[in-house]
Formats: C-alpha cells, structure tokens, sequence
C-alpha cells in the first residue's frame, strides 16, 4: 500500500523525475507504476520545502514585478532610465542642465520642472514602498517556515500571498 501524504505539486514533479507516476483510483487507494516499497522510499525521502520555498518565492518576486509594471506602465524605458539624473538634479546634487532643458522645452520654469520632479519621485516612492514592504513580510514569513520537517505547516507556505 502507498503512504501518500498530500506535499504539493512538487512530490509529483520530483516522483515523475524518478520516472514514478501516481493516480488514485476510485476507490481512493493509490496506484503507482513502480513497486509500493519504492514509492513508499521515495515519498519518505523527499523534503517540500526547499522545492515549495523556492516557487513561493517566484511567486511573491512575479507578484512584486508585475506591480511595479502596472505602476510604470505608461513611462518609456528611456524616461525611466533618465530618473536618476531628474531626481539628482531636481535635488540640488547636480547642475540643472537636463531639468533646464526639460523645462524650456515644455515652457515651463526651471523650478515648476523641479516640482513636478520632486512631487512625482514622492509619489513613486510611497508606492513603491509599500509594494516593497509587502512583498518583504512575506518573504520573511516564507523564511520563518522550516526547512524540513513539520509536512504539516506546508499549508501555511501555500497560503501565502501578497495583498495590495
């Protein structure tokens, strides 16, 4: 008879990589193309945890990726690339050459440019910080899970997710 313990779609992968393939019948038994006792071996073998971490964490980095981009959406990758000049120099750290030549080209002063600068930095900032919080408190709760053992707190990985 197989012990099967339900440990997430990763037992599947890594049985199906020892060329093991499990199916319950109808009955609600088991079934596998290999001997029980090999079966049986290699469930007991197996550690969730590093495999189950490792796609949680995916998961969690998609979740914070694909949030920023939705929050950057609509900015070109070469305006994004020229932030760290407009914030520098909208912060008094460098000369105002590309804000000056920003401002005049949208016939505005030189120190609205830098308002609009400063005010847009805030507000990505306070967006960003929480996307980035949120997905660092469930990193660390993703840390705090063992590492072996305790099959039965896999369920506490699984229900992990980022809000916001």
């Amino acid at each position: 008879m197989i012990n099967y313990v339900e440990l997430g779609i990763g037992l599947h992968e890594y049985l199906a990589s020892e060329g093991v393939f499990l199916e319950q019948s109808q009955d609600g038994k088991w079934q596998a193309n290999a001997s029980d006792e090999r079966v049986n071996n290699l469930i007991a073998a197996y550690n969730p945890w590093a495999i189950e971490k490792s796609k949680k964490v995916k998961e969690v980095n998609e979740w914070f990726s694909a949030k920023v981009s939705a929050v950057t959406a609509d900015v070109t990758q070469e305006e994004k690339d020229s932030w760290p000049t407009q914030a520098s120099e909208a912060n008094g750290l460098e000369p105002l050459d590309l804000l000056l030549d920003m401002a005049e080209a949208r016939g505005i002063t030189v120190e609205q440019m830098v308002e609009k600068v400063k005010r847009k930095q805030r507000m990505y900032k306070k967006v960003y910080a929480k996307l980035q919080g949120e997905k660092d408190r469930v990193l660390d709760l993703v840390k705090a899970l063992p590492n072996s053992g305790e099959l039965n707190r896999l369920p506490e990985l699984w229900a992990l997710k980022c809000t916001g």
